[in-house]
């Protein structure tokens, strides 16, 4: 039979146990989460480059269709359609023409990036969701081995936790420190 104080040496072992499984966990989390918020701005950056190539497209057919509203007419219907390139045109146009085409080809790279982009932030963001999750439910698992006042200061440590992941792995790594685990 065991004793009071073995029993509660136990669950002490136990709540301590469920803590370090929430920190490590949590550490495995941020450096998925900061690449994932990397990949976001890099997502956002590409979408500020469409935006900016749209814009100079705009530009240059609003110039063409100034000069000329038929060619001009028919170069917007073309961009439009997506199908604004040099064999769709022919050889020859002046300056301008060069340059909305130019423009196009800038537009088309840029939507290319956004793709790309938007794939990598995906991927990046489905990894730190499962840690994330993982983290979480650690969390709750410690919640009924600790009394209500630890559990809200450990989780405090997960508020705001996707935009700041370093500050949860640096908190993470202090309170192992202090439990005397290595992180």
């Amino acid at each position: 039979m065991t004793t009071l104080l073995e029993r509660h040496a136990a669950k002490l072992e136990a709540a301590e146990s469920a803590e370090v499984a929430v920190y490590k966990v949590a550490l495995k989390w941020a450096p998925s989460q900061r690449a994932a918020n990397e990949e976001r701005a890099t997502l956002e950056r590409a979408q500020r480059e469409v935006q900016t190539a749209q814009a100079e497209c705009n530009r240059l057919l609003a110039e063409i269709s100034e000069r000329n509203l038929e060619l001009g007419t028919e170069l917007v219907r073309l961009h439009n359609a997506g199908k604004l390139c040099r064999e769709a045109i022919g050889e020859g146009g002046d300056r301008r023409v060069k340059d909305v085409l130019t423009a196009e080809t800038n537009l088309g790279k840029a939507r290319k990036q956004v793709t790309d982009a938007s794939k990598s932030c995906h991927d990046a963001n489905t990894g730190a969701n499962v840690l994330f999750r993982d983290a979480l439910l650690a969390l709750d698992a410690l919640k009924p081995l600790i009394p209500a006042e630890e559990y809200q200061a450990i989780s405090r440590v997960f508020s705001d936790a996707r935009k700041d992941p370093d500050r949860v792995a640096d908190q993470c790594r202090t309170r192992l420190s202090v439990l005397g685990v290595k992180a």
